[in-house]
């Protein structure tokens, strides 16, 4: 089974947000409005979720909302969604989830 081994946000001229995930239990915390709501709802967009449900000030900048995934075998698996929508795309060394998800 795979599990989530980071997620990303991205934008030009904007370094890089991520939070990495070890294998085993993972434990997101801290003070409110930090951001763990907003994780969540990272997730569930690049997954397919219809729209971003949450929006904060501090990704205003940010262009694109990335799930690593990973497996046993360290095969990785990459998801890829603009923040406004559209396409999910994947990217890794499983060749059969290479391109566009619907």
């Amino acid at each position: 089974m795979a599990r989530i081994s980071e997620i990303r946000l991205t934008g030009k001229g904007k370094a890089d947000a991520s939070i990495k995930f070890e294998p085993g239990a993972n434990v997101v915390y801290g003070d409110s409005d930090t951001g763990k709501s907003y994780l969540l709802r990272c997730i569930d967009f690049v997954l397919g979720a219809q729209e971003m449900t949450k929006v904060i000030e501090e990704a205003a900048d940010y262009e694109l909302v990335w799930l690593e995934l990973i497996d046993p075998n360290d095969q990785i698996l990459t998801l890829e969604r603009h923040l406004t929508g559209g396409d999910v795309r994947a990217h890794g060394n499983l060749p059969i989830f290479n391109g566009v998800l619907p």
